[in-house]
Parts: structure tokens; C-alpha cells; sequence
């Protein structure tokens, strides 16, 4: 090797668990996984790379060596299943190469066609069609079926969108278009969903409890080890690698730690409790007393775009001590590439927003607001430094952002909230803390049959700083097989004295790579730091809704709204939407075609006949259909944030506009 380190201790550290589930899906069982990796670590040491391979690289390579190896006599054929795996299980593990890696990599490592095509060393037409097969073919097993009927040529063409595991084209108008009136395709996506969703289930059980063994891990670092100066004492120097499990289960995407050990727990230890939730609270997304001027922090997460498209993310903040309005914040593929959303402001006069097609309906619901919505949405604001502030505490209030806060409130009014121990976390000592709660990337709480219950939630918290450092999700499924996913973690965290030493983050040329320029810098005023792609221009005072054709009909009650805004363009005959906003949360009612949803509930009040449609995160669509005729165009609602209990106390309290209600309202609006 070219150093005197062993670079697989670093690659072991941060990948394990991926690569032995990787290999486990390859190998098919755990003597094939072994051997595979050892191949894959010999691999390494031969082509001795300049620094540790990224994941995606290391998935290439391990393909590639999965694909050299020809079957041996004694595994010429897929290994007998055990009688009592489900037939799922069996299929998956006799599809081809190909196609369970596939699979994989797109249910299980959240990568998208392109990435997945270049892992498997084929163009992207190949790996949607090498996707699409794996699906097709394990279909029977899960008793579904994906329909091969079409209603025009566009078909074809849909499917191919909608089957993207990077999910950006399903969100276009032509996209939603076609769905609305093609109910072939309405039942492909829909059957898509629910295929999906069974595989990753099965994927998941397969996986449970199968870390990568301490043993085999001791052989791969031996492997990787320098060879001129064997330093064998050092693998035995190694502290333990798994000491007290809690649970051993499968890590979501793109995060690779290992679930949590407790490794010091003292029923002596008096903490309070209490206290360490308000000291992580305060320092949430701030900088550190012991940080020098520039403070830049990463972390890991995921998010649902929809219920069927989800992505492992990466979640970037710089801050500048010497100027609480200067910031950059984005969020993007653990992978890399453009970012979903990016907001940069100077601290001085002028602020950059930037938000992907992808993202932007968890924002903006189906609000049309670009005209080119296959673009990203690029804004330059002149602001002063009080608006930009205001900007970044709304951005880290809501969303992705707001996650660990999502967390800690409920923690914090946790009956429950009991300290489990301490542990060691790299070169730091972390507090363990549990209660039960709801998952800010689920379905809305206390959903019927969907988030009804709640789960174990683990909390590490700094022993020194109070900073929350991850959060692992624990939940038990219908066959009381119980698993985890790491939804939070702090990856990384440095600080700088200049921002040239930074890298100059609050360049917007430098700083911005994604699709497009950001426009000449404007003062026209936005609707609200919360919605940036709306201008103040767009907005009406209320009284204007008792000017239409019809008796309009809006909530009374609205639990956890701050302010509301008419979004109504005076080229518009009726207003596109009314917003209501609060921490975290938004409803946005929209007037236009009757959405068509798959609904989990219907109920009737005396105004309207009503759908629902509940999906992750925290999200639901729903329909409002007028009792009566009139004609009141249907409603259309977007909420996301509220309970099911807040939803459905919410629908209940709709009421015809008049004065009295704007009166009582009407402070509310901001215009």
C-alpha cells in the first residue's frame, strides 16, 4: 500500500453494514458474502487507491467481482430455501445477478437510474429495464400484478417516468396530466407503490440481525493491512466492535451507522433528563461556543418527496459568528449532485434561493408557480440582514430541517423519557435517551391503521456540548419482527477563521452547482420567507373572497396557525390558493380539476362530501366535493404537519365565509 495506514479500517468504519448487506444480497447467503468481500478487499490492496473509494464505487467494484466469480461446484444452484421463508424471499433469491442488486440498490441504498447504472456498468435504459424486470418477475409473489394495458402511445412513456427511482419527472404537469385521465396508469403507479413497498419489506426482514460478524471483519482489516511492516498487535488492539446490543437491525439508506450500543449504564448516574432536552433545543443548527468564525456542520437524514419516492439526504449549514444573517444551507443526495434546496444569504443586501422539482411539492403542494416546472426555481432577493435572518429561521423550522427539533419537542413532553446510558461515539461520549413518539418522516400521526401507535425513539445526545448527535427510530411490524433506521445523524462538524480558510460558502457562484444561474438580484418583495417563490405582488387582502361567484367555505378551526396569505394574481378571475402556515406545518387550499386519490377514508358533513389520502411525510391529499350544486369549484387541500385528530377537528370546522368569520380571521392574512 502507498501509506503506512490501513485504509480499510476507515472503509470498514463507514461502510460495514452496507457492504455486508450488499454482499449477502449478491453471495445469496453468508459463506458467498464473505467470499466475496475478501475478494473485493484483495481487489483493493491490488489497485491501491490513492484515499478510501466512495460507497458507490466500492458497490461497483463489488458487482464487478460478483460477476467474475463463476458459481462453484458446490453452489452451482441457488441455496435451498429454508421451509420457512416466505415465497418472496425465494424468488428474490433466484432472480438473476443483475436484478436483485438492483434492487436493491434502489429500495434498500436509495440510489437513482443513473447511479444504479453506473454501479451495474450498464447505461441507464438498461438498469430502468433490468428494474422494471426484477419487479415484473417477483410481482406473483407478492399477489399483484402490474398491468401491461395501455391507453394511448403516452403509456409507455409514463410508466418509464414513474418507475425513476430519483422520482423527478412523475411531479411534471405532463406527468399528472396523463394520470388524471388514464386510469391504466393510475392503477400501474399505484400497484408500483404497493410492490415496492412489499420487496423493501422483504428485503428488510432478510436482512434484519445481520451485521457484518466481528471475525469477518477482523479478516478484511488483516487483508488491507500494510504488508511491509505487519502489524498484526494493532487488529488486536481494536476495542470491541459490538459490545451491549440493543438492536441489530437495517439501517436505512445512505446512513451507515450501525444501530446503537450502550456501552456505561449506571443506575447511580443522577442526569437530568429534562434539562439535556432544553440544553439540545437551544442548540439546535447553532454555532458552538468553541467554534472559530466560520462554523460548517453535516448530516445525514431521508425524506419522502411522495409516498413512493424517498432519498437519503444530505443536510449542509455554514454560519458566520461575526454575522448571525449570513448563512448557506442545502440539502441534496447523500451522493451528491444538485442540491434539492439551497438558500445562501451575504449578511449584507442580497439573498439566494434555489428549490428542485422534486422538492418543490413539498412546499408548494401542485401549485403551478414556473414556468418551466421541470426546471429548478432560482430567485435573487435585495434584503436587508433582519430579513435574511428571518429567512434562515424559517428554512430551519420546517421540513428536513426541522427534524430534530420534531424530536426533542415530543421528548421533551415524553412521559416516558428515561436515560438508557452513555457510549462512546468516535472521540466522544454520547447520553442515550428513550421515549415513545411518532416519526417526523411518517404518515401523520395517529393515522388509523398507518401511525397509530407509537414508536421507540433513541435520542444521543453530547455529554459535553448537549448537541443532538443522532436519532434512531426503533418499531415493531404486524409479526412483531422488530427493526431500526438511524433518521438523524451528525456527520461531520468544522470551524474556520476566514471563509476563504471555509472555501469561500458564501460565494453563489462558487457555492451554487446546480441546473441554471441565479437572475440579477431583485427588490421585489416576496410573499413570505416561508414560500419565496410567491411575490408580496401575488397577495390580496380576505375581503376580496366575498366578491366571488360563490359562498366560498374555510376552516375555524386551526390548530398551530400563525398567518395565513391569499395567493390571488390580479390576472386571476378566482385566487390559486389560500395558505395557512404555522411552525412546521401548512394547508394550502387550491381550486381547479377534482384530484382523483386512492383515499384511505371518506367522511360527509353537511358542506361537502370528503376523501382522504394520507401519505409520509406527515402528509395528507384531500378532496372536498360540494353537498349541494353550486358552482364552487372543487377543493383541493394539501396538508401537511397536523395529526389526523387536527385534520379531522379541522375539516369538521368549515364554515361559509362572511363578515363575521373575516372579522375573526382577518388578523390572520398577511397582504
Amino acid at each position: 500500500m502507498s501509506t503506512t495506514e490501513n485504509p480499510s479500517v476507515t472503509i470498514l468504519e463507514q461502510h460495514s453494514g452496507t457492504l455486508y448487506r450488499a454482499a449477502l444480497i449478491l453471495g445469496r447467503e453468508a459463506r458467498g458474502a464473505e467470499r466475496l468481500l475478501r475478494l473485493l478487499m484483495t481487489e483493493l490492496v491490488r489497485t491501491d487507491p490513492a484515499s478510501p473509494a466512495s460507497e458507490p464505487d466500492l458497490l461497483r467494484l463489488l458487482f464487478t467481482v460478483a460477476q467474475t466469480q463463476p458459481p462453484t461446484r458446490h453452489h452451482s444452484h441457488p441455496p435451498r430455501p429454508r421451509t420457512d421463508q416466505p415465497t418472496l424471499h425465494q424468488s428474490l433469491l433466484h432472480l438473476p445477478i443483475e436484478q436483485r442488486f438492483a434492487l436493491a440498490l434502489y429500495l434498500l441504498f436509495g440510489y437513482d437510474l443513473a447511479q444504479i447504472a453506473t454501479i451495474l456498468n450498464m447505461d441507464a435504459a438498461a438498469s430502468r429495464a433490468t428494474l422494471f424486470s426484477a419487479m415484473r418477475n417477483l410481482a406473483p409473489s407478492a399477489t399483484l400484478s402490474l398491468t401491461e394495458q395501455s391507453s394511448s402511445e403516452a403509456c409507455q412513456e409514463v410508466r418509464s417516468a414513474l418507475i425513476d427511482p430519483g422520482g423527478r419527472l412523475r411531479h411534471t404537469p405532463a406527468i399528472r396530466g396523463h394520470l388524471a385521465i388514464c386510469a391504466e396508469c393510475r392503477s400501474f403507479d399505484h400497484t408500483w407503490g404497493e410492490l415496492s413497498q412489499t420487496i423493501e419489506a422483504a428485503l428488510r426482514t432478510a436482512l434484519r440481525d445481520r451485521d457484518m460478524p466481528a471475525r469477518l471483519e477482523a479478516q478484511l482489516i488483516s487483508l488491507g493491512a500494510p504488508r511491509q511492516r505487519p502489524r498484526l498487535q494493532f487488529i488486536f488492539a481494536l476495542p470491541p466492535l459490538v459490545i451491549l446490543i440493543i438492536i441489530a437491525s437495517l439501517v436505512l439508506p445512505g446512513i451507515s451507522r450501525e444501530p446503537v450500543t450502550v456501552i456505561n449504564r449506571s443506575a447511580r448516574e443522577a442526569v437530568d433528563v429534562a434539562a439535556l432536552i432544553e440544553i439540545a433545543l437551544a442548540n439546535h443548527a447553532r454555532i458552538p461556543d468553541t467554534s472559530s468564525t466560520i462554523w460548517y456542520s453535516r448530516y445525514e437524514t431521508l425524506w419522502y418527496f411522495d409516498d413512493a419516492t424517498y432519498a437519503p439526504i444530505r443536510a449542509e449549514l455554514w454560519l458566520d459568528r461575526s454575522n448571525p444573517a449570513r448563512h448557506r444551507l442545502q440539502i441534496s443526495h447523500t451522493s451528491g449532485g444538485a442540491p434539492y434546496e439551497f438558500q445562501l444569504a451575504d449578511g449584507v443586501r442580497e439573498l439566494y434561493y434555489a428549490v428542485d422539482p422534486l422538492y418543490r411539492p413539498s412546499l408548494y403542494a401542485d401549485l403551478e408557480i414556473s414556468a418551466t416546472p421541470e426546471s429548478p426555481s432560482l430567485i435573487s432577493q435585495i434584503t436587508d440582514p433582519s430579513d435574511q435572518a428571518a429567512a434562515l429561521a424559517q428554512r430551519l423550522s420546517y421540513g428536513i430541517w426541522n427534524m430534530p427539533r420534531f424530536y426533542l419537542l415530543q421528548a421533551q413532553q415524553a412521559e416516558d423519557l428515561r436515560l438508557l446510558g452513555r457510549q462512546r461515539d468516535g472521540t466522544r461520549t454520547v447520553y442515550i435517551l428513550s421515549f415513545r413518539g411518532f416519526s417526523p418522516v411518517g404518515y401523520p400521526i395517529q393515522t388509523p391503521g398507518r401511525a397509530s401507535v407509537p414508536i421507540s425513539i433513541l435520542l444521543s445526545l453530547d455529554t459535553e456540548s448537549g448537541q443532538l448527535r443522532s436519532v434512531t427510530e426503533l418499531s415493531t411490524s404486524s409479526d412483531t419482527t422488530q427493526s431500526s433506521r438511524v433518521t438523524w445523524r451528525l456527520v461531520e462538524e468544522r470551524s474556520y477563521n476566514t471563509s476563504n480558510e471555509a472555501g469561500s460558502p458564501f460565494n453563489p457562484v462558487l457555492a451554487w452547482n446546480g441546473r441554471g444561474s441565479f437572475p440579477a438580484a431583485s427588490d421585489n418583495p416576496r410573499a413570505d420567507p416561508a414560500l419565496r417563490l410567491f411575490s408580496r405582488r401575488d397577495l390580496q387582502h380576505p375581503s376580496m373572497l366575498l366578491n366571488l361567484r360563490w359562498q366560498i367555505h374555510l376552516p375555524s378551526h386551526l390548530p398551530g396557525i400563525e398567518r395565513a396569505l391569499l395567493i390571488w394574481p390580479r390576472s386571476a378571475e378566482i385566487p390559486q390558493a389560500i395558505i395557512y402556515l404555522g411552525l412546521d406545518r401548512h394547508l394550502i387550499i387550491h381550486f381547479g380539476p377534482l384530484r382523483i386519490l386512492t383515499p384511505d377514508e371518506r367522511l360527509s358533513t353537511a358542506y361537502a362530501n370528503i376523501e382522504l389520502q394520507a401519505s409520509r411525510p406527515r402528509h395528507y391529499q384531500i378532496t372536498l366535493q360540494p353537498t349541494v350544486p353550486t358552482p364552487h369549484p372543487p377543493m383541493v387541500l394539501d396538508v401537511y404537519g397536523f395529526s389526523y385528530p387536527e385534520v379531522i377537528s379541522m375539516l369538521q370546522s368549515f364554515q361559509s365565509l362572511d363578515p363575521s368569520y373575516l372579522r375573526a380571521h382577518e388578523e390572520l392574512f398577511v397582504w
